[in-house]
C-alpha cells in the first residue's frame, strides 16, 4: 500500500483511518468500500478498510513541553494510538477492535486519557462544546483568519458534510498543534495536516473548541 506526497484536503468520518505521512505527505488511495455507499463531498479521502495509521514523535511538536499537563496526556495517547495501524470500523469505539470511526477514535480518546466525559457521536461533541461555552464557529475559510485566533492543541475540530447523513456535524478530529515546519497537524487515528476544504466544497469546517475537563 502506497501513499501520496500530497496531503489532501480534509476527511470524512471515515477519513481518519487513510495512511499518511505525518508530516503533512498522503497517497491517495481510491475508495473500495463494501455493502455499504456514502455520497462523500469532492476531494474528502475516504479510508478503505485495509488502510493503515501511522504517528509521530513527539519531538516533531517542538511546542510540547509548553502544553497544559491535561493536553499532553492526550497528545501521547492520540501519537500512541495512531502507531497501532487502526482500520476504519463504522461503530466502533474500542481499538481492541482493530479499529475504530471518527468520534469512536475521539470518545475513546478522551475517556482513556482525560476526565472528560463526552458523549459519542460527533455533532453531540459539538453541541457538547456549545453547552459548555468552549466553543468557536467558524465562518471564514482561512487559517490565518481571527476565527482561528483561539485555536490551541487539544482543541476539538469540526465539519459538516464530508459525507451524506442528516447530522449537522458529520466528522471530529483532536488539534495537535504546530510540526517543526510550522505546520498545523490534526488527529484522527492517524496524523494529518489541518487544511480547509476548498470554497466549493460540500464539505464545510465549522468550528473548533476546548475539552471540558
Amino acid at each position: 500500500m502506497h501513499f501520496s506526497r500530497k496531503i489532501l484536503l480534509i476527511f470524512t468520518l471515515v477519513a481518519f483511518c487513510l495512511s499518511s505521512s505525518v508530516e503533512g505527505k498522503t497517497k491517495k488511495k481510491k475508495h473500495h468500500k463494501h455493502h455499504t455507499t456514502h455520497h462523500v463531498s469532492k476531494n474528502v479521502p475516504i479510508a478503505t478498510h485495509r488502510s493503515n495509521t501511522e504517528t509521530i514523535p513527539l519531538s516533531s511538536l517542538p511546542d510540547f513541553d509548553h502544553y497544559p499537563p491535561e493536553v499532553k496526556k492526550l497528545v501521547k495517547e492520540a501519537l500512541s494510538l495512531a502507531g497501532q495501524h487502526l482500520r476504519y470500523i463504522y461503530g466502533s469505539s474500542n481499538p481492541n477492535n482493530g479499529g475504530m470511526d471518527c468520534s469512536g477514535t475521539i470518545y475513546y480518546l478522551l475517556h482513556h486519557a482525560s476526565n472528560a466525559e463526552p458523549p459519542r457521536q460527533a455533532d453531540e461533541m459539538y453541541d457538547w462544546l456549545e453547552e459548555a461555552g468552549n466553543l468557536q464557529v467558524v465562518t471564514h475559510n482561512d487559517l490565518d483568519s481571527s476565527d482561528f485566533a483561539h485555536l490551541k492543541p487539544g482543541d476539538l475540530l469540526f465539519w459538516s458534510g464530508t459525507y451524506h447523513t442528516n447530522r449537522k456535524i458529520s466528522h471530529v478530529m483532536l488539534y495537535l498543534g504546530k510540526n517543526t515546519q510550522d505546520k498545523p497537524l490534526m488527529f484522527g487515528a492517524s496524523v494529518f495536516d489541518f487544511k480547509l476544504p476548498r470554497d466549493g466544497e460540500k464539505a464545510k469546517f465549522k468550528g473548533y473548541g476546548t475539552i471540558p475537563f
